[in-house]
């Protein structure tokens, strides 16, 4: 091996590392994924308050993103019904509140933009909800 290859091969070996804990981080000790991992809430909740009318699409394409990866964990969680209910009824709001998002124009953006925030904050709170109930 040359000195470049010696150098490279520590930073190859680090970026692994991160990767790897990057990725198992979504998970909890038991090995099922956190549902609520996917949407980043915070950060999320953050990003469509501050959007702009001309970021719109790619705003809602990444949360659509979001919430498909969310329903993914979250159908491998084992809830009581009353949870099931009360996810479907935040995703099926979150969902028109997306369409009513993705049709806005210019001038009802920001209040569509805070419709959408609203909805998404209470998507993700019975989301985290459903993480704590499954963890029991």
């Amino acid at each position: 091996m040359n000195n470049a290859n010696l150098i490279r091969l520590p930073v190859i070996v680090s970026a692994l590392v991160l990767l790897s804990t990057v990725a198992f981080a979504d998970f909890n000790l038991f090995g099922s994924p956190k549902a609520s991992a996917a949407l980043d809430s915070s950060a999320q909740l953050q990003e469509i308050q501050n959007a702009q009318f001309t970021d719109r699409d790619a705003l809602l394409s990444g949360l659509e993103r979001r919430i498909e990866a969310t329903r993914g964990a979250l159908g491998k969680l084992t809830l009581p019904d009353s949870l099931k209910d009360a996810l479907t009824q935040a995703d099926d709001a979150l969902a028109e509140g997306i369409k009513v998002a993705r049709d806005a124009t210019a001038d009802n953006w920001e209040d569509a933009r805070g419709k959408l925030a609203s909805l998404f904050s209470a998507y993700a709170s019975a989301v985290i909800q459903a993480d704590e109930a499954s963890a029991k």
